[in-house]
């Protein structure tokens, strides 16, 4: 078989990123039917230097900006109903923006959803390639529906209640550090996400890193967290638990459970997570001034978080 041609203008392009949708496409926006008529939409952009190493390859980069947007979706307890890309082309490479095209509709699909959408702008030769991915969640059977609300939010982490984090920390870290071309791709945390919206009072992807992140919920709940570094889940390679409650780029989920539904949720995710674990790391507390990192009791100083801007090796 001939390898496919590269498109000649945007309408190839976009024809070909398109090929799979369900939805009747051509018109200024795409018609959706949204199941429960309640639904959330989060935006983010990709851009090569910036959010992963300039030498990712295209369809690596498709990929890691759908999966990147989606996450916000896991961290919201949303199933994914849609997804628009708009890709900034640098001139004359359209063989790379058709390879990131298949690499974001690939994983869209992979994780139950379509591209319904998207557009195409050739910038400079010089500029770096850049994804802006749209996604569009819904809400699913058991999420929280208490103070009119479908989705779980940053504000809802009460005092006493535990901050645990899914999965492992610190593998993009040493990744970049070590000088890798390509960070590991964001997990699927989609069905974690909407089991935990069971008893999860509040939930945010670890994007920025623990020390950033958890910052953000005690900031949105107005109560302090203090988070033990020795309890970290670190992944393979990963030495330093300091440097992993810094480094971003993990996309596991952190989220604050009352104590006696704590069990029920390492229960459910292991169940149906493929024994996803479900780690302990801190507690939502009184006595605590924003965010507090500590290791086995010894206070530390809250180092920054990860910076989106130190991946342009």
């Amino acid at each position: 078989m001939e390898p496919a041609r590269p498109p000649e203008n945007e309408r190839e392009l976009l024809d070909g990123l398109l090929a799979t949708a369900h939805v009747d496409n051509g018109d200024d926006a795409a018609p959706l039917r949204i199941p429960s008529g309640i639904a959330c939409m989060s935006t983010d952009a990709t851009v090569a230097g910036v959010h992963a190493p300039l030498a990712t390859t295209p369809h690596a980069l498709g990929r890691r900006a759908v999966a990147r947007a989606l996450s916000d979706l896991a961290a919201m307890g949303a199933a994914p109903v849609a997804v628009t890309v708009a890709q900034l082309v640098p001139a004359g490479r359209w063989d790379d923006a058709q390879a990131a095209a298949a690499g974001a509709r690939e994983l869209a699909r992979e994780r139950g959803c379509d591209v319904v959408g998207g557009d195409v702008c050739e910038i400079d030769r010089s500029a770096p390639a850049s994804l802006i991915v749209t996604v569009v969640g819904t809400r699913t059977a058991g999420s929280p529906t208490t103070a009119n609300r479908s989705f779980v939010q940053r504000d809802g982490a009460r005092i006493g209640d535990v901050v645990l984090v899914t999965g492992l920390l610190g593998g993009s870290g040493v990744a970049l550090r070590a000088g890798r071309y390509e960070l590991p791709e964001p997990p699927d945390r989609l069905r974690a996400g909407q089991l935990l919206a069971r008893h999860a009072t509040s939930m945010i992807d670890v994007s920025d890193g623990i020390a950033t992140d958890a910052r953000h919920l005690a900031d949105a709940s107005g109560h302090g967290i203090g988070i033990d570094v020795a309890q970290l889940p670190l992944a393979p390679g990963v030495t330093d638990p300091v440097a992993a409650a810094r480094d971003g780029d993990d996309y596991e989920l952190l989220c604050t459970i009352p104590k006696h539904r704590v069990g029920a949720a390492q229960e459910l995710l292991a169940r149906h997570c493929s024994g996803l674990q479900l780690t302990p790391i801190g507690e939502v507390a009184h006595d605590v001034d924003g965010l507090l990192l500590h290791e086995r009791g010894e206070r530390l100083f809250a180092a920054s978080g990860f910076v989106h801007g130190d991946a342009g090796t």
